[in-house]
């Protein structure tokens, strides 16, 4: 790139502005070529592999050049000079083996004319053993936890995800040897597998594969309670006293973890990626599971972001080194749960953001040698008990939102799209590997659960970028903290927690998803949805903003009048135990104002809002609701509107039609006091009821 730099005078006269420019855009052309020199550089040195032996590739003209390695667990101080001289090539040929030390495995110092890179391995093609295609399904419908797999034949599930508990892969300590087979020595260590584990999976795994189901593995640690302190996968920070949950973190702390931990994945990408598929074949491997919320899914202990993204990163690396060497296109996913710029926890040593997690692995990775791992996101409702997830105010449209959820998907989908967070020039492939819906209680709560799972397909079938979409289960798990997120109900059988019962209406919605009747299949949802059209689902198409912008909220057909949320501070408010203002986003994409009121325990002692107004002299003027009240496990409440204490309207909240409208034609031009009650009827347990859109308006 040349600059020519022409200064302009004119007499005495100096512009002393256009100099200023030009003096700036000299300075900024050295800063960005500095920049864009230093980027070149690093894209210019990194470490490949091949069947035999290891190589760096330099830039040209590099003067000086020291090669060091060392394995995750150790300092620089201890690494191993392996080069140390000015290189004849922009190639250096290394061993693949140092003494018992398998390199592949190390991170590589490398020292440039006095400037230093990290780097690994990231260039596997050369090295892996299978070549066969691997081939994902096109339809993108599964389920997770398969109790029954000739039910999901029947179906249509195309993927599920399997766990893959590495402890249980290890014989415990004091069991016999296995036969030889089994004995695998790595490094003058020798890792014990468990044969009877390994049959379980290849059963599974093999019955799945023949249904014609891809298989996508959670490399899990989960360890039974109380936790030993001399099992050498778990990690050595953790909190092993008390912890929420028996899933850890791995250990990569010393050379025995790190081999039996590189050693069991091998296994696996081993046998589960044959040509010849004689145990089944697993198409994708998660490591780990939502390790934003680490405390209670990837027990490290108390843990700040740059520690749980380095030691993470560090055990998707050494998977992806693994797994490559069996097949270079088997996939490697990191887990995320739905909470994006808002932490699960408000203490940072126990839950992360998942952009915050995100980002740091993205700096690392370009940092130390890019490679591709993908995500594997779980957008659950924004509560896991409200399955209406087209209700989620804290997923909104730009990248500082709280939440993503089936209600802003599209929201990761653009983040990945950023040229920082691509590998390679192409986006990171995305999966929605554990989400699911709960069974409201009460007459409709099915057909609840089956409406949402029809709006969450109908929205990432716009999406693309979305390659397996696998809900979350096949059958409700009476020990699921009384989630009940199945196709299928859970028969009351003491000592069996998943055992099929009943089909859900969702079993008959999931069957028909991918099917030329789907639309029809499904039109009962609709109502639920509060639209009128499957093609008035929204997807944003623009491009994302950095930051949220203002909702905006929808009113009904016509010419607003009155606004009774934008007017509450007007309004007397009796009997109440709590009222305030809430947005509810809608299953278009638009957005609903409510007022919330709890009424006081009295019974048929309603909480009510009044308010005192001179309505227009005009035609067809229209009181407009749309009733919700959040949670069924109560007796429901009453809703009831009064004009000048005239009952104009009443609903019980356990009717099915929560769309209300009452003529108002009768008071036009006059001064009028309208009244919002809600009625607790015999209690008010869990009476949490909202107006949403009280609007008046004149109808066109």
């Amino acid at each position: 790139m040349n600059i020519t730099v022409i200064f302009l005078a004119g007499g005495k006269r100096r512009n002393y502005r256009r100099m200023a420019i030009v003096l700036f855009l000299v300075a900024f052309y050295f800063a960005v070529s500095s920049v864009w020199g230093q980027d070149k550089t690093d894209e210019q040195i990194y470490v490949g592999a091949t069947t035999e032996s290891l190589y760096v590739h330099l830039p040209e003209d590099i003067q000086a050049c020291r090669i060091e390695a060392g394995a995750v667990y150790q300092d620089r101080k201890d690494f191993k000079v392996l080069y140390d001289q000015k290189p004849t090539s922009d190639t250096i040929s290394l061993p693949k083996w140092n003494g018992k030390n398998n390199l592949l495995y190390q991170q590589f110092l490398i020292t440039l004319d006095g400037q230093q890179y990290l780097r690994w391995v990231t260039e596997m093609d050369g090295v892996s053993k299978y070549h066969q295609d691997v081939t994902w399904p096109s339809e993108v419908k599964g389920v997770s936890c398969p109790v029954v797999i000739d039910d999901l034949k029947e179906l249509g599930a195309r993927h599920t995800h399997w766990n893959i508990n590495l402890s249980n892969l290890l014989l415990p300590e004091g069991a016999e040897n296995p036969d030889r087979e089994w004995m695998l020595h790595r490094e003058g260590i020798t890792i014990r597998i468990n044969p009877d584990y390994v049959r379980s999976l290849d059963n599974t795994i093999s019955d799945l594969t023949k249904a014609d189901v891809n298989v996508v593995a959670v490399i899990l640690n989960i360890v039974g309670l109380p936790a030993r302190e001399n099992n050498p996968l778990i990690h050595p920070d953790a909190y092993i006293t008390d912890p929420e949950f028996s899933h850890f973190a791995v250990n990569l702390s010393n050379k025995k973890s790190v081999v039996t931990y590189t050693t069991l994945m091998e296994f696996l990408a081993e046998r589960y990626s044959r040509p010849d598929k004689r145990f089944g074949q697993i198409g994708g491997y998660i490591i780990g599971n939502e390790v934003d919320s680490h405390w209670t899914w990837h027990n490290m202990g108390p843990a700040d972001l740059d520690t749980v993204a380095r030691e993470y990163l560090n055990q998707v690396r050494l998977s992806w080194l693994a797994i490559s060497q069996a097949h270079s296109d088997i996939p490697v996913f990191i887990s995320l749960t739905h909470s994006w710029v808002r932490p699960n926890s408000q203490d940072p040593l126990r839950s992360l953001s998942g952009k915050a997690l995100l980002d740091k692995l993205v700096e690392l990775s370009i940092n130390e040698g890019n490679y591709p791992w993908h995500i594997a996101y779980h957008p659950y409702p924004q509560d896991l008990r409200n399955p209406r997830f087209w209700q989620d105010d804290m997923a909104t449209f730009g990248y500082d939102t709280p939440m993503v959820t089936f209600r802003n998907l599209e929201v990761l989908a653009g983040y990945m799209d950023k040229p920082r967070n691509m590998i390679q020039g192409r986006s990171r492939r995305l999966i929605l590997s554990e989400q699911g819906f709960d069974t409201p209680a009460g007459p409709d709560g099915e057909e609840i659960q089956a409406a949402a799972y029809a709006l969450s397909y109908e929205r990432i079938k716009q999406i693309p970028k979305i390659e397996a979409y696998i809900l979350h289960r096949h059958v409700d798990h009476r020990g699921e903290f009384g989630l009940r997120l199945g196709l299928w109900t859970a028969k009351q059988i003491p000592g069996h927690m998943s055992t099929p019962d009943q089909k859900k209406k969702l079993w008959y919605v999931f069957q028909a998803a991918g099917t030329p009747n789907w639309r029809d299949e499904v039109k009962f949802a609709l109502a639920i949805l509060g639209l009128d059209s499957w093609d008035d689902v929204y997807v944003y198409k623009a491009a994302i903003p950095e930051h949220s912008p203002d909702l905006e909220y929808v009113i009904s057909d016509g010419e607003l009048v009155y606004d009774f949320v934008k007017e509450i501070d007007s309004a007397t408010i009796t009997d109440s135990l709590e009222y305030r203002t809430r947005l509810f986003p809608q299953a278009d994409g638009g957005v609903h104002k409510g007022i919330y009121l709890h009424p006081q325990g009295t019974p048929h002692k309603g909480a009510k809002i009044r308010y005192e107004l001179l309505l227009p002299d005009r035609k067809g003027l229209e009181f407009h609701t749309t009733l919700y009240t959040e949670s069924g496990n109560g007796d429901g409440v009453v809703y009831r509107l009064f004009v000048n204490d005239k009952l104009l309207m009443e609903h019980d909240s356990l009717s099915n039609n929560n769309s209300q409208h009452a003529s108002l034609k009768a008071y036009a031009g006059k001064s009028v006091r309208i009244t919002l009650e809600v009625d607790p009827k015999t209690n008010n347990s869990h009476d949490w009821a909202y107006w949403q859109n009280p609007v008046i308006v004149m109808q066109k």
